[in-house]
């Protein structure tokens, strides 16, 4: 079924919208049919910039390269070509069929075939519609258009084959749900939930990827509540299930009712979604907002992974610590990160967050030299959160925030970041070899300077010679 539908003007004239007029102008000028396709679609009628533009056309890729100037062949063998126009890529794909899906995640051949038949072999309705820019008209052959209006997340055909070719489609479903504020709907559902653990064959660096993506937003809470009404959660995270069987035993863990209603003793498990669901409601206040959008740095799903991972080492080999396990106590868990396939710096916020209770703890008997490089620490806001998530319900902690706070509240950034005084450079020129040494000179000098105690060069010069005994 062909629809009118107007994109708005704006959208339209953007560069990477302009580039994608113009390879589909090519392509029809050389006598072939061609569309916009797939989720820059959804997201034109929806009124959303999309990042990309994906065009499907009847030409075949050796006809693309002979068309256009500049091309990389990634995928002959399923009809993909990339081609660039001033500076951005677009992914030009022939109309296919797919084959079978032997290893669950790509076909092991493709025929090319027609429009109807591409949009068919598609994952969900809303990413099965096609767009002519200059007609205005949606082509729609799967009633796409009908559940982006309702708000549905719904497969193409039957759910369990969709699943069963591609298991990745089973964490884009709740990803799309999520980012798009959509319903999945009943079947799609149903199959999902049927085949949850069936997600576990696809590689680890594509599901991380997905659950970046699904904790990217705002609404931490709603995502891991999606994740476990959908028999994901344990799956993703199999130590959540160990979680359920583990009581706060203590009152200093006891939740607030608003928290995480529960009509039996509180366990773990609860106080990690209370946990998540102090961040969401921190999210909803307006100066939280860069954080959440962050999403360069991935911070987003680094505080959730912090926040599920929390009482990771207290249900982990207890009692069976090892001498590395105690002069490292996040030993086990630096392993466990490793799994998620995450960069070193990625692994590096997750420790750091869950060492900011311990950091705040020594607040008040660190000196002030501490306290201001703890302040001024990239992550510190986020500690902050972080901290806040997990422990909002305790006074004491609350109290201690509040404190912290208000102190950093004090501290301009030239307090924060002095001019050092003296470089390595100094202290070679009075004399001293190079080693060591100098790196503790120049953090004993700045300590002084953070504490107001020095405050030019001949008061830092006479610090490193009264230090260095002369």
């Amino acid at each position: 079924m062909n629809y009118k539908c107007t994109i708005p003007a704006e959208l339209l004239q953007s560069p990477v919208a302009q580039g994608a007029i113009f390879i589909l102008e090519r392509l029809e000028n050389a006598g072939y049919e061609a569309y916009w396709a797939g989720g820059a679609v959804r997201d034109f009628i929806l009124k959303k910039k999309p990042h990309d533009i994906d065009i499907a056309t009847s030409a075949r890729p050796e006809q693309v390269v002979q068309i256009f100037r500049k091309t990389i062949p990634v995928g002959v063998q399923f009809g993909v070509i990339i081609v660039l126009v001033k500076g951005f890529s677009y992914e030009v794909a022939t109309f296919r069929n797919d084959g079978q899906y032997l290893d669950g995640r790509r076909p092991e051949n493709v025929t090319f075939s027609s429009a109807r038949e591409d949009a068919n072999r598609r994952d969900f309705t809303i990413n099965g519609l096609f767009f002519h820019p200059r007609s205005q008209e949606i082509i729609d052959y799967v009633n796409g258009l009908v559940d982006l209006q309702g708000g549905l997340i719904r497969t193409i055909g039957s759910a369990h084959e969709r699943f069963h070719e591609d298991k990745l489609r089973i964490l884009r479903a709740p990803r799309f749900s999520l980012q798009l504020g959509f319903s999945i709907e009943a079947e799609t559902k149903k199959a999902i939930q049927e085949m949850a653990k069936s997600v576990q064959i696809v590689s680890q660096e594509r599901i991380t990827e997905e659950l970046k993506k699904i904790f990217s937003g705002s609404k931490p809470y709603q995502a891991a509540s999606l994740l476990q009404e959908l028999n994901l959660l344990e799956v993703l995270f199999p130590f959540m299930g160990q979680l359920r069987v583990a009581d706060l035993q203590h009152g200093f863990w006891q939740l607030e009712q608003r928290k995480i209603s529960t009509e039996n003793q509180a366990t773990l498990f609860d106080h990690v979604l209370g946990s998540l669901l102090s961040l969401e409601e921190m999210y909803q206040q307006r100066n939280y907002l860069d954080i959440f959008q962050d999403s360069k740095n991935n911070y987003p799903f680094l505080l959730v992974l912090g926040l599920l991972l929390q009482h990771y080492s207290e249900i982990h080999d207890k009692g069976n610590g090892t001498m590395d396990q105690a002069k490292n106590p996040f030993l086990d868990l630096e392993k466990k990160l490793g799994t998620y396939k995450l960069s070193n710096k990625e692994k590096q916020v997750v420790i750091e967050l869950l060492k900011a209770r311990n950091e705040f703890h020594l607040w008040t008997k660190a000196r002030v030299a501490q306290r201001k490089r703890w302040i001024r620490d990239p992550l510190f806001s986020y500690k902050i959160i972080f901290y806040l998530s997990r422990f909002s319900f305790i006074s004491y902690d609350k109290n201690l925030l509040s404190f912290i706070l208000e102190e950093k509240m004090k501290y301009s950034d030239a307090e924060l970041n002095p001019i050092p005084l003296l470089s390595g450079s100094d202290l070679i020129e009075m004399g001293y070899t190079p080693g060591p040494k100098f790196a503790e000179d120049l953090m004993a000098l700045e300590n002084e300077q953070l504490e107001s105690t020095i405050h030019d060069r001949q008061e830092a010069l006479a610090f490193i010679r009264k230090r260095r005994g002369i």
